[in-house]
């Protein structure tokens, strides 16, 4: 008997939002897809979660101010990749908001009270290493 195609929708709570994945394919298959996809978005809430104040982001957040932080190449990849969607914006997609947001009281403050606000990505410094 030949597998059926499929279609899976499932919802999960992630990213400060709900997530939803759909895909379409034999049934073990997509059962798998899906799952992993999920399994993907949760380790990028994990490292990069503003809210989480154990995460790669937040370390970076409350040190590198003052001494630089090593990252994983995964880490770097997304942080690349941010700073150049900031360059291709002209500014309009900025990660480093998050110190003005504590500010005004919208994000939560994991000890950025006592720093200065972020002057913009053209601040943030990186390099490899």
């Amino acid at each position: 008997m030949k597998d059926e195609s499929i279609t899976v929708r499932r919802l999960r709570p992630l990213l400060g939002t709900w997530v939803e994945i759909q895909a379409t394919g034999r049934p073990a298959r997509v059962e798998r897809a899906v799952n992993s996809a999920f399994l993907h978005i949760a380790r990028v809430q994990q490292r990069m979660s503003f809210h989480a104040p154990g995460s790669v982001l937040s370390r970076i957040n409350l040190h590198a101010h003052h001494t630089p932080q090593p990252v994983d190449a995964w880490t770097w990849d997304v942080l690349r990749k941010a700073r150049a969607l900031w360059l291709a914006s002209e500014g309009y997609f900025d990660i480093t908001l998050g110190a003005r947001l504590v500010e005004r009281g919208v994000l939560p403050d994991h000890g950025f009270a006592t720093l200065e606000a972020a002057i913009g990505s053209d601040a943030l410094v990186m390099w490899p290493g």
